[in-house]
């Protein structure tokens, strides 16, 4: 790959072999201590297998290259669009945006090559077919996807979660005086069935909250 190029510098204080979050990193905070650094990547992509995002088209040519020619299959490919008009993550990688990742991506200076964005949609895959996940009051009415009975099992839940952060802000001698039970010790399926919640709307609000359709986390 690197044979037809030439480098101006050809002395460094650092090489680097790869694009993922680790190695970036790394390489920005050398380089902000004043080192030299040569970043390597042998992909025709930046971001390795985890980081990297593509176009459709750029999509398309990497799931041939995985021998997955079947899944990109379309019956209709104008409906799509302008290639240029997707984003598409080979790993969803969200971060918290209070959370201390985003500081040390700031401070690392890798910040200045990202472009942060928050979650306009989420569709959960169930039943061969892309379903939005309700995340707000309006939606949950809206959806076509839970039935009347788990809306409103929905809405308890949503708040009884939001009666316990109040708990929170009031206290922990309010907390004690109220009795709250002790999750902590449970996984977030029994959490959930405490809660009346079972079946699909479990693995709805699992994937809202981590985007992981299994719920065999602690609560």
């Amino acid at each position: 790959f690197f044979s037809t190029m030439e480098l101006e510098v050809t002395d460094y204080d650092v090489i680097i072999a790869g694009s993922n979050l680790i190695e970036t990193m790394l390489a920005g905070a050398l380089a902000r201590a004043g080192k030299t650094v040569l970043h390597l990547d042998d992909n025709e992509w930046y971001g390795g297998h985890q980081w990297a995002t593509f176009s459709m088209s750029e999509f398309r040519h990497w799931v041939q290259q995985q021998d997955g020619q079947e899944i990109m299959r379309l019956t209709n490919e104008d409906a799509l669009g302008r290639s240029r008009e997707y984003a598409i993550d080979i790993l969803p990688v969200p971060i918290m945006a209070a959370g201390p990742l985003v500081s040390l991506l700031v401070n690392s200076a890798i910040g200045r090559y990202l472009e942060f964005k928050a979650v306009d949609k989420l569709y959960f895959f169930t039943d061969n077919k892309l379903q939005p996940v309700p995340c707000s009051k309006s939606e949950v009415f809206k959806s076509k996807v839970i039935s009347k009975k788990q809306k409103g099992q929905l809405m308890n839940f949503m708040k009884s979660v939001m009666d316990q952060g109040e708990d929170v802000k009031e206290g922990e001698d309010a907390q004690q005086d109220k009795q709250t039970p002790d999750y902590s010790q449970i996984t977030f399926q029994d959490y959930l069935a405490e809660r009346g919640i079972s079946g699909d709307l479990q693995r709805f609000i699992s994937y809202a909250i981590a985007l992981d359709p299994g719920v065999e986390c602690s609560a």
